[in-house]
């Protein structure tokens, strides 16, 4: 009986282990803004984490949140980031290629991304 539970505790924390490593190492696939909203099924990534790469346009503060337009040629898609940070202010600009991670929702019939990381990207 002992050697059972000595078994289960070990697969527990050999699958936890397994597990940490897994999403220590995982990183999203990154898409254009383009190949994201039509080339991809966008509706698959509905209120998922997502990756997206382009240009930063249409800078807006309102309070402590910043609107911005990523786009890849004429496709954009709307960036909303909550209670923005002095270091993200300092890394979003007009004409700044980024890659942000967030979520993909839809609100009022806009498809938009709610960021959570900015990362600049040297073209």
């Amino acid at each position: 009986m002992k050697a059972f539970r000595l078994l289960v505790i070990v697969c527990a924390f050999s699958s936890l282990f397994l597990l940490l490593i897994y999403t220590y190492y995982y990183e999203l696939e990154t898409f254009s803004v383009y190949d994201f909203l039509h080339v991809k099924d966008s509706n698959d990534f509905l209120e998922k984490t997502t990756s997206l790469q382009g240009t930063v346009r249409n800078i807006e503060h309102r309070n402590e949140h910043l609107f911005f337009d990523l786009c890849t040629g004429s496709t954009c898609i709307l960036c909303v980031v909550f209670n923005i940070k002095d270091f993200q202010k300092q890394t979003i600009f007009n004409n700044t290629h980024l890659k942000v991670v967030g979520k993909y929702t839809i609100y009022n019939n806009t498809p938009q991304i709610i960021v959570d990381r900015v990362y600049r990207v040297n073209l």
